[in-house]
């Protein structure tokens, strides 16, 4: 682990770097090595108080950015939803990028997951304390729901997922659809070079040109489900398309 509020005085110190990449333990086709980006900040927001964070974050943000000659900071941090105020307060320029995705492949996703990083974390309990360290709790041994459940509490059960999927993107929806500083992003078109350049090139200055291939990851879904439950998530998907338009 790096030296998280000790930026510049860690990239003083040489560590070998030269490790193949490897898979990473999400089994999703990426691959990492130490040179990779990891979202380390939430350790930060949990080191100090709320009345000390946002004075600290400016100061943390700007040594990052020193120690890498850079202008724009990109933090994918999935817990950045809980302080999108926060963030817009400290930096009145700051974008938030939502992504969202198709509901039932979605949650379909959350509880491979889940269930896939609680058979690593027993067979490793390293996993699960790094995990923790970092603020990761989106799935795993010790997942915290992101809302309280209504009808589904089953952390094995694809119901569960979903629901927590219409709460988490209505609460969203509801609170942050107008606001410009936010940008709801289609997984579904994440390989439409147009839709990414309306969506980010021409709303964050300075961000980069970018190449990539993206490959919509569609399962067969052979699970029982609450059908009801998924025609309000499949609405609500339609909506958020709308979002920022």
């Amino acid at each position: 682990m790096p030296f998280l509020m000790a930026p510049n005085f860690f990239s003083r110190i040489k560590i070998k770097n030269n490790i193949e990449k490897k898979l990473r333990a999400h089994d999703d086709g990426i691959y990492y090595d130490l040179n990779s980006p990891e979202a380390f900040d939430e350790v930060f927001y949990n080191t100090f108080k709320n009345d000390e964070i946002k004075e600290n974050l400016k100061m943390y943000i700007n040594l990052i950015l020193h120690k890498n000659k850079k202008n724009l900071y990109i933090s994918k941090n999935n817990n950045n939803y809980k302080r999108i105020e926060l963030i817009n307060s400290a930096f009145p320029n700051s974008k938030i990028i939502i992504p969202f995705r198709n509901p039932i492949q979605h949650a379909y996703s959350l509880l491979n997951q889940h269930k896939r990083f609680c058979i690593l974390q027993k067979k490793n309990k390293f996993i699960l304390e790094y995990m923790n360290l970092l603020g990761h709790y989106e799935f795993g041994l010790e997942h915290k729901s992101w809302n309280k459940s209504t009808n589904y509490n089953n952390f094995d059960d694809l119901n569960y997922w979903l629901e927590q999927w219409y709460i988490f993107f209505s609460n969203l929806s509801l609170n942050y659809k107008a606001n410009q500083s936010v940008i709801f992003l289609s997984y579904e078109k994440f390989n439409d070079k147009k839709y990414l350049e309306e969506k980010i090139l021409n709303k964050i200055h300075g961000f980069p040109e970018f190449e990539f291939t993206f490959i919509n990851s569609i399962k067969k879904i052979n699970l029982d489900f609450d059908k009801a439950l998924l025609k309000n998530c499949s609405e609500l998907y339609n909506q958020l398309e709308y979002s920022n338009v």
